[in-house]
């Protein structure tokens, strides 16, 4: 018995391109927010994105929360870390969701486990919702950059343009 080299199964599949475009924009409003803070979620884990999350958070030293999904996609003893947010998250980590201005949302569903209540959650905060599954993206909350793809591959080219911003900036202030 013969198998084929490929096999196609009928039903979803996941989108695998890189979204530069949005990737840019994102970048734009995190850069240009005064609170941001990172929210990962279980998505960051499948991807096995641990790494690339940490790289992000460092380079533009946001602080790092989790969903309960998330837990153990950033060093708890991090200086970064906030730990786990939503019902069953740390008081404090809860607190300062109230107070940021954007969310970097990495692989997570936006559920009431997380954010509890809707309205409490979305004031006038700006949302970065990276995510593989295009319908998870303004399922649960209103995004204003929605970047779908694998959360990995995503991150790898936000640290990229990163460098080559930081990159550029050092070239000008050296003439």
């Amino acid at each position: 018995m013969t198998f084929p080299e490929e096999v196609r199964m009928p039903g979803y599949h996941p989108w695998t391109d890189v979204d530069i475009v949005n990737i840019e924009r994102a970048i734009k409003l995190l850069l240009s927010s005064e609170r941001p803070i990172i929210l990962a979620g279980g998505g960051t884990i499948i991807s096995s994105a641990f790494a690339e999350l940490q790289s992000i958070a460092e380079m533009l030293m946001i602080p790092v929360v989790t969903t309960f999904k998330g837990k153990g996609s950033f060093p708890e003893n991090h200086p970064l870390s906030l730990g786990p947010i939503g019902m069953h998250g740390h008081a404090e980590a809860n607190k300062i969701m109230t107070e940021v201005d954007c969310v970097l949302a990495i692989g997570t569903r936006f559920s009431d486990r997380s954010v509890g209540t809707f309205e409490e959650f979305e004031r006038n905060l700006k949302i970065i919702h990276m995510d593989v599954d295009p319908a998870e993206i303004g399922k649960n909350q209103t995004t204003q950059v929605a970047v779908v793809g694998d959360v990995k591959a995503s991150l790898r080219v936000m640290i990229k343009i990163l460098l080559k911003k930081a990159l550029k900036n050092l070239k000008e202030m050296n003439g």
